[in-house]
């Protein structure tokens, strides 16, 4: 599988979505946009977050941007440059439409 290609079947199992989790607490904490190779060494340097994955980069900025778009405004997040993403300041509920 190519990096950033999702199977149609694809699930956000309980790991995944403690990416999600930790990128939306590191974010909130540094109050900036961040490159996701960032996000992901804080959210392990602040415990946040632990994997036995080779490759924990790479999964966060799949699962951001997958979020992303899957979401769209309702997303908690936004991409601001290339890999770089901040809290989604106009977020909308997804149940207002």
């Amino acid at each position: 599988m190519k990096f950033g290609v999702l199977r149609k079947n694809f699930k956000i199992s309980k790991n995944m979505n403690g990416f999600l989790e930790a990128a939306k607490e590191i974010l909130k904490m540094k109050k900036q946009p961040l490159h996701y190779t960032e996000i992901t060494r804080f959210a392990i340097e602040e415990g946040l977050l632990s994997t036995k994955g080779l490759t924990p980069e790479a999964s966060m900025n799949a699962l951001i941007a997958t979020d992303i778009k899957k979401k769209g405004i309702a997303s908690d997040f936004a991409k601001v440059g290339k890999g770089v993403y901040s809290i989604n300041e106009n977020k909308i509920d997804a149940n207002f439409f």
